[in-house]
């Protein structure tokens, strides 16, 4: 029978079996935009004490005018609340591109790169242990800020932007002070979300909102994107009420799925690269039987071989023997445990060494329901189309 599924913004006419069932997962896009411009900072602000530094903790591209203007108000709603230049500390995340500061920022703030820890001497403070993880920070956000009232600071907010990160599953305002802590306690964490995976993981950065320098934020705003850069959403207030309804937010995507698992996902990755074959797999993994086939569908592969490599190292090493130093391990090792239990092919241009690739969708369903008919005599399709994204449509 003939069938129109929807992958990105396409519209794709394939031919299944009559004996199989085909289901449209619909979680592509939140439903409303908002307009950020209602959004004073003064909602925001409310913790600021005069006399007191204050810091400002900015995790959006500022070569955005949208974020960028409200960086600039929010400072100017500092000094119209008594902020002097000389209490004002901006921290600009690694999302921040140095050369997109404004050189006014740089004139009358202090202004500290988490760029600038990169090459420096190997010196961290320890601040807690958290379920025998050291949390660690670099010493020189530790002396500006994570000691917080030695340093001066009696209040922070971060203007952030949330979107699903590959190895961390969500970032939110809360998680951009990742950037601050030390190589071996980000190591540590990506160890820990592969291991205990994303629900944990979300349960182990809850608790982390009660050790510095996490503690001493108290307030922002974070700016939601859907699949094509557009705003869709914003939240202002106070921060850990933003950081747990943004991760409510994406993990609401999961109640829109079927609760029955499918023996062939056919999915829509909106670019080819490898954070969004990641992405893709492991959003979907609850709902892709085992020795299932996926079917990854984007317009343009673009899988660097060192990746493919990394990810053919792990299939061939014993799990207590399998160590992870560094981000693009942690993302290759994840890929490499979903490729061990099912079959994975890939449509769209572009080649693999590692995967099956085609250019034709028809022809690599065709595939998978072969072999899906060798374990069911109904098989059940699943369709997603933007799978990298996981946003739950609107009711």
């Amino acid at each position: 029978m003939r069938i129109k599924v929807k992958l990105l913004e396409e519209e794709v006419d394939l031919d299944v079996p009559r004996k199989s069932e085909v289901h449209q997962i619909e979680t592509d896009v939140f439903g409303l935009q908002e307009d950020v411009e209602e959004i004073d900072p003064i909602e925001i602000l409310e913790g600021y004490t005069i006399g007191s530094k204050v810091a400002v903790i900015v995790d959006v591209d500022l070569r955005n005018p949208t974020y960028r203007e409200f960086v600039d108000l929010m400072v100017s709603r500092l000094h119209s609340l008594g902020a002097f230049d000389d209490e004002i500390i901006l921290f600009f995340t690694n999302k921040v591109h140095p050369e997109s500061v404004p050189s006014m920022y740089l004139y009358r703030y202090n202004c500290i790169f988490s760029k600038e820890f990169e090459g420096r001497p190997k010196a961290y403070v320890t601040l807690s242990s958290l379920k025998d993880l050291n949390i660690e920070v670099h010493r020189i956000f530790e002396r500006n800020f994570s000691r917080g009232y030695e340093a001066g600071i009696h209040s922070a907010y971060i203007v952030s932007e949330a979107y699903i990160d590959g190895i961390y599953g969500i970032r939110t305002g809360l998680m951009a002070l990742f950037d601050f802590l030390s190589p071996q306690t980000l190591r540590a964490l990506i160890e820990y979300r592969i291991r205990h995976g994303l629900q944990d993981f979300v349960h182990l950065v809850r608790s982390l909102k009660t050790l510095p320098p996490f503690s001493f934020v108290n307030g922002g705003i974070v700016f939601m994107r859907d699949f094509s850069g557009r705003i869709v959403s914003n939240i202002a207030g106070d921060t850990s009420k933003i950081h747990d309804e943004v991760i409510n937010k994406y993990l609401s995507a999961y109640a829109y799925y079927p609760i029955e698992t499918y023996d062939v996902l056919l999915l829509g990755a909106v670019s080819g690269r490898p954070e969004n074959l990641h992405r893709a797999l492991v959003f979907t993994d609850e709902i892709s039987k085992e020795n299932g086939t996926v079917v990854l569908y984007a317009k343009r592969w673009t899988l660097d071989p060192d990746f493919e490599s990394i990810i053919s190292r792990f299939l061939t090493v014993d799990e207590e023997d399998v160590k992870i130093k560094s981000y693009k391990e942690a993302v290759a090792y994840e890929v490499a445990k979903i490729l061990s239990r099912k079959t994975i092919l890939l449509v769209g241009e572009g080649k693999s060494q590692l995967f099956e690739t085609f250019s034709d969708t028809q022809e690599a369903l065709d595939i998978a329901l072969e072999k899906a008919f060798t374990a069911t005599s109904r098989p059940k399709i699943g369709v997603m189309a933007y799978a990298d994204c996981a946003f739950p449509a609107p009711r």
